[in-house]
């Protein structure tokens, strides 16, 4: 990757990529989590997306989208650590296979301008209609993730992990936030966001990266008041003076356990992070994963249990679905899974098996141009240098001795359980 600094706050991340037709462009501004204003940061790329000044609604967008061959244009919402990643994202076909002699690199970066720079505004606020419709959906996407249970109780957990910490907040805000915002707070905060965060641009594909960085030298505004640092982070401690445990009753069908763990600094830019990373997949992210052959298949103990570790942010949670009878037992079997890895049951076979799968995971990546700018971003973000191949190279040489000494630096935090009461007719699942 080849990384310029266009202004003050501003950097271009180029990716050479030859693999596909299309070239992927993305801008983004990269805000700090705050709880008060999530719900606002959330609008303010929808309402955008709804009409500028030359293009004022959703079909002439889409129209002009159709008339750069079909190219697509979405938004980027992106909870990174303590950082929110905010902007837009582009797929548009390479200029070498157009032969009208359109300069498509040009008309998709003027869209992008249009859409973000110069968006419908009237007496200093957004079109009350757009932020009202984009207040509904927003509102529909929070109470989603509240009806949908193992999301809802994974964001609980986390929730209950990070009390008063800005990652324990809801990136999408509360209905009672949304329901609050007005065009003129949503569109302060878009002020305030295009002129004081940092912008990064990524590109993936090819194109004449001098004519890149001169285009977006004129489409972003300089901005002496762009800061050029991101949010830092800060991690829970090394582990929790107490296990935290809490149970609430739904009319679900099904239990719901979540358990909260600390990983002792261990994140994505530690030395250890390459041996997390394959401890993580043997003992809880695969079918082949010590949870899912022991505590589901074996035992019976649950419909599904997979971790998923946050490596931004030190932290692993492991989600389950249960029999209200079994949430202790599931508990100490996920627990007894973890001890088991901690004293070495595991041989090379599972260790072989979890780094394949690793491996091949990650080799997708570069078939993903979005996939890959945001993998560059989000080390950039935490100023890392690594790139997929290097990872692979480090998985690769992982030992048993590493992913035992990093299994062991792994504690209980939290235990969060949705205790289904079985009235709802099964419908939440």
């Amino acid at each position: 990757m080849i990384r310029t600094e266009i202004s003050k706050g501003v950097h271009l991340n180029y990716i050479e990529s030859h693999k596909l037709k299309t070239n992927y462009l993305s801008v983004s501004f990269v805000l700090p989590l705050e709880s008060e204003f999530n719900h606002l940061t959330a609008l303010v790329p929808k309402v955008l997306l709804r009409g500028s000044v030359k293009y004022p609604d959703m079909t002439k967008i889409s129209e002009r989208l159709e008339y750069l061959y079909a190219s697509s244009l979405s938004p980027v919402y992106v909870k990174r650590a303590q950082s929110l990643i905010v902007g837009f994202e582009m797929d548009f076909i390479k200029d070498g296979f157009i032969n009208d002699g359109t300069d498509l690199l040009k008309e998709a970066t003027d869209l992008l301008r249009e859409i973000i720079f110069n968006p419908l505004v009237s007496d200093g606020k957004f079109n009350d209609e757009y932020v009202e419709g984009e207040k509904t959906d927003l509102i529909n996407a929070i109470k989603s993730l509240i009806n949908n249970k193992a999301a809802y109780a994974k964001e609980k957990c986390t929730e209950i992990m990070f009390k008063g910490h800005p990652y324990g907040s809801c990136e999408l805000g509360t209905v009672e936030e949304a329901k609050l915002a007005t065009s003129k707070q949503v569109y302060d905060r878009y002020l305030k966001m295009i002129k004081t965060y940092p912008v990064e641009i990524s590109f993936c594909g090819e194109c004449d990266f001098d004519k890149l960085t001169d285009i977006f030298k004129n489409i972003i505004p300089a901005s002496d008041a762009r800061r050029e640092d991101f949010p830092t982070r800060e991690f829970l401690s090394e582990s929790a003076d107490e296990i935290t445990e809490v149970t609430e009753s739904m009319p679900v069908a099904q239990g719901k356990l979540v358990m909260g763990f600390r990983m002792d600094g261990i994140n994505v830019s530690s030395e250890e992070d390459a041996a997390f990373r394959v401890f993580n997949e043997l003992y809880g992210s695969s079918p082949s994963s010590k949870l899912f052959m022991n505590v589901r298949e074996a035992m019976s103990l649950c419909y599904y249990c997979k971790s998923i570790p946050d490596m931004y942010m030190s932290v692993m949670f492991i989600t389950s679905g249960i029999e209200n009878e079994n949430r202790d037992k599931a508990v100490d079997a996920i627990l007894m899974q973890l001890e088991n890895v901690k004293n070495g049951d595991f041989d090379e076979n599972e260790i072989e098996d979890a780094k394949r799968g690793l491996i091949n995971a990650y080799k997708e990546i570069d078939d993903n141009p979005a996939a890959l700018c945001m993998w560059y971003l989000s080390r950039v973000i935490l100023n890392i240098s690594d790139t997929p191949e290097s990872t692979v190279e480090r998985i690769k040489a992982v030992t048993k001795e590493e992913i035992v000494n990093v299994s062991r630096r792994v504690s209980l935090d939290t235990v969060f359980f949705i205790k289904g009461t079985g009235t709802n007719g099964g419908g939440e699942e």
